[in-house]
């Protein structure tokens, strides 16, 4: 049974969900130099989180996340399924992970403020090919980005 956290986390990543879709349909753009230094941040963040993983040191991805993020599978039918919430069950669960390695390929970022949504596909080295995955990210108070969800479908 979900949490009201919970039930709040996945009712948040579908609002940017539905956002990011509006958005892409309607050709909306974050411009600004402001919106080009986030998106280089973003993208060096996301091969910084790929360079761990594939360093083997999957534990040390929970770091890449907010204390309180989930990592959410959407299965064919469009179900959504939590995986795990906060940063030690995410460890947990990258440190199960068999995959060898990872490629990252970033399809498209909407950022608005201090929130920003990523659109990319994330090919592995081994038989478990390709997801299509979508990470929200928050600046926190410091500047960093942290994923706050992390939403993929194989």
């Amino acid at each position: 049974m979900l949490t009201e956290d919970g039930r709040h986390r996945i009712a948040l990543a579908a609002r940017m969900l539905i956002l990011t879709i509006v958005m892409t349909s309607s050709g909306a753009q974050a411009g600004g130099a402001a919106s080009s230094t986030s998106r280089a941040v973003l993208e060096r963040q996301t091969q910084n989180l790929v360079r761990t993983y594939n360093r083997g040191d999957h534990r040390s991805i929970a770091r890449f996340y907010a204390p309180d993020a989930s990592i959410i599978e959407l299965n064919s039918l469009g179900l959504f399924r939590v995986v795990a919430t906060g940063r030690t069950n995410i460890a947990n669960y990258y440190d199960a992970s068999t995959a060898a390695r990872w490629t990252i390929d970033t399809t498209d970022v909407k950022i608005t403020g201090d929130q920003a949504v990523q659109l990319a596909r994330l090919r592995t080295s081994d038989t478990k090919g390709e997801l299509t995955f979508m990470f929200i990210w928050q600046r926190n108070a410091a500047g960093t980005w942290l994923i706050v969800s992390d939403i993929y479908k194989r």
